[in-house]
């Protein structure tokens, strides 16, 4: 796998991922793109995506099999606390339809979190 961690270059000369091939890029926004601290770039070949997938279903099972549960899958409690200032003031993550969204992407059964697209697990 090639992996190009481009934090000191981005913005400052262009880049083509394909040419040559690079599987992962990654960046912050920070420095040459003028960007502000938590945003970054990155980028995954298409083919791996599939890959990917496929080891976090399998991660699932394995974590099942050991007693893994919907209820298991929520925030750390200070994430859900509200915060008492700034743009997410007064705002709590709605963990129902984060899990929804989540289990969708990853086509997990969404009342038991279970893999299900996947035939082969």
């Amino acid at each position: 796998l090639m992996v190009a961690d481009i934090t000191q270059g981005a913005g400052l000369m262009p880049l083509d991922a394909l040419n040559p091939r690079v599987d992962f890029v990654v960046s912050t926004s920070l420095k040459w793109l003028c960007g502000t601290p938590g945003a970054g770039i990155l980028y995954a070949d298409k083919d791996l995506i599939p890959i990917g997938k496929r080891i976090v279903n399998l991660k699932r099972l394995l974590n099942m099999k050991l007693g893994l549960t919907r209820a298991s899958d929520r925030l750390p409690d200070l994430l859900l606390k509200p915060l008492a200032e700034g743009g997410a003031a007064g705002f709590v993550p709605d963990m129902p339809t984060l899990l929804s969204g989540a289990y969708a992407e990853f086509g997990w059964d969404p009342e038991s979190g279970r893999p299900i697209e996947d035939p082969d697990l």
